[in-house]
């Protein structure tokens, strides 16, 4: 997946309000696979909530 200036932008500062038991990168992994499989159509996408 790729993200524009704009994306990447958003994507660093709602990163940057989360917290993870495992930290930022797994959390990231974690969401990319979730991801992949909704495109892959192995079932749905459950994204992480940040709360603010």
């Amino acid at each position: 997946m790729y993200l524009n200036e704009e994306g990447r932008k958003r994507l660093i500062a709602l990163v940057e309000e989360a917290s993870h038991p495992l930290g930022f990168r797994k959390m990231i992994e974690v969401q990319a696979q979730r991801l992949k499989g909704t495109l892959l159509g192995r079932g749905r996408y459950t994204p992480f909530y940040l709360w603010r």
